[in-house]
């Protein structure tokens, strides 16, 4: 099925979905929810990382609780990290890659 957007926001469907291990989560791309995210990062005083908060609203705080529980080594945590910015941008997982390298070398 094919994705359908909608100019009003009152629809959607098909969201983004994440797998790990067994489970699937779906990703929130609303960018009221990207603004609120941004907010935190840019305020945060070390009380969370910027990983966690980026995962917490994507995913929600009992999906990311889940999450947390999973204990994920760190390669397959800044993956899923990776994965949600593609998520969220609606590009490939390569193309997100491609992205932190660039914003790294700057």
């Amino acid at each position: 099925m094919a994705k359908i957007y909608t100019t009003d926001g009152k629809v959607i469907t098909e969201a983004p979905q994440i797998q790990i291990g067994d489970r699937l989560f779906a990703v929130d791309t609303r960018k009221s929810t990207y603004d609120k995210m941004q907010k935190e990062v840019e305020s945060a005083k070390g009380n969370k990382s910027e990983e966690d908060i980026i995962l917490e609203y994507a995913f929600g705080k009992a999906a990311f609780k889940q999450i947390q529980e999973m204990d994920l080594p760190l390669n397959g945590f800044l993956n899923l990290i990776t994965f949600v910015y593609a998520a969220m941008f609606d590009i490939t997982y390569e193309e997100a890659q491609a992205r932190f390298r660039k914003s790294s070398e700057q």
